[in-house]
This record gives structure tokens, C-alpha cells and sequence, in this order.
């Protein structure tokens, strides 16, 4: 039966309660509680997976059909219910470097250079 469990695979939430049910109905003592935890997992994740899907679905036909006047709106208004519900604010590290600044560029040592203290050491 274990093998049957992990070659299925449900596409909704129904299917899933049915077949819970079906395997309900086999046992004496009900279902074991091990099944019980892995048909919640299971629902957990269809319940997320429809969820992640309609909001992606959801998204789509806003952009499709509002204006950009309209989105603009709309994201304002999502912040300021972001706001409501929230009081921290996240601030963004600060640079190390002022932007008034130029960084310093150091010319890397060329080849002569570095092949000057060789040379001395070999004629020695």
C-alpha cells in the first residue's frame, strides 16, 4: 500500500479527502496516525500550490487589464495597508564609501619591478 501512496498523485483537495476516506474505511482502528500527518502534508501542500497559482493568475489579469494610472493606485494603497500592519522599517545598509567620493586606483606592480629583486638576488 505504500507503494500505491507514492505513485499517487492528487490535483485537488476533494480527490485527496476521498481517497482519505477510502483508506478510512479499511482500517478497524480508523487511520493509522502516520497517514493521518501525511495526508495533511499532502493537502498543505495543493492548498499552497493553488494558492501560489491563483495569485499568479490573479496578477496576470490585473496587468492585463488595469491601466498603468490604476496599478499605480493600487500599489499605493497596498502600502499604506502594509504600513497599518506593520511598524518596523527595514533601512538599507549604508556604503562605505561616500558617493561624493572617487574610489582610489592603485597602478598593480608591472613585471620589471617585480623581477628587479630576483635579478639581485641571483647575481649575488
Amino acid at each position: 500500500m505504500t507503494e500505491e501512496l507514492i505513485q499517487k498523485k492528487w490535483d485537488n483537495v476533494e480527490d485527496l479527502s476521498e481517497y482519505k476516506k477510502e483508506l478510512d474505511g479499511k482500517y478497524e482502528s480508523g487511520l493509522p496516525e502516520y497517514l493521518a500527518k501525511y495526508f495533511d502534508q499532502e493537502e498543505k501542500k495543493i492548498l499552497q500550490r493553488e494558492y501560489f497559482i491563483n495569485l499568479a493568475r490573479e496578477r496576470a489579469r490585473r496587468l492585463v487589464e488595469t491601466t498603468p494610472e490604476e496599478r499605480k493606485e493600487y500599489i499605493e494603497s497596498e502600502v499604506v495597508k502594509f504600513w497599518e500592519n506593520n511598524r518596523a522599517q527595514l533601512v538599507k545598509k549604508q556604503r562605505r564609501l561616500g558617493s561624493h567620493l572617487e574610489p582610489v586606483y592603485e597602478e598593480p606592480i608591472t613585471v620589471e619591478v617585480a623581477s628587479d629583486p630576483e635579478e639581485q638576488m641571483g647575481a649575488e
